[in-house]
């Protein structure tokens, strides 16, 4: 299963807990387990699966606890959908980590000149040389979060 790139298991009936071990899927950019039964708190490893670009884990509705840590590790991520579980605390500092630049991709924005930041390639703009973060598509709806509103973090333009 190492060699594994995408898990799509949405629409079953599976049940239990998420397997940490899916931490041996290095590979794996797609992981949708969606529209099942699993139940318990998201797995902490799984912030080590460094090429997952889309993680969908909607309507598993016995899923709770709180969004870890860890998950700010997950620096590929373009989509999240945790929404419809019974996740709680106040809205995850993991999701807002993930929408802002990496240091790298700060330092780059800030040694660019302000004429370029207004070209077509710059910050903000859809060209992947923009150095934003990749984190796109945020699905929270329908958890138990905490009713505080969290301070956003500053992520470009916004179309």
């Amino acid at each position: 299963m190492r060699a594994i790139k995408e898990l799509l298991l949405s629409d079953n009936e599976f049940s239990g807990p998420l397997l940490a071990r899916l931490v041996d899927c290095t590979r794996l950019v797609v992981l949708d387990l969606s529209h099942n039964k699993f139940d318990g708190e998201l797995p902490r490893a799984w912030g080590r699966l460094k090429a997952l670009r889309v993680l969908r884990l909607a309507k598993n509705r016995s899923l709770h606890g709180f969004m870890p840590d860890d998950w700010a590790e997950l620096a590929n991520l373009e989509e999240l959908d945790v929404s419809y579980n019974h996740l709680s605390g106040p809205v995850p500092t993991t999701v807002l980590s993930l929408l802002q630049p990496s240091g790298e991709q700060r330092r780059q924005s800030q040694n660019t000149s302000p004429s370029s930041r207004n070209s077509p390639s710059s910050p903000g703009s859809s060209s992947s040389s923009s150095g934003g973060a990749k984190l796109k598509i945020v699905k929270l709806r329908g958890n138990d979060w905490d009713p505080t509103i969290p301070r956003w973090p500053e992520v470009g333009v916004l179309h």
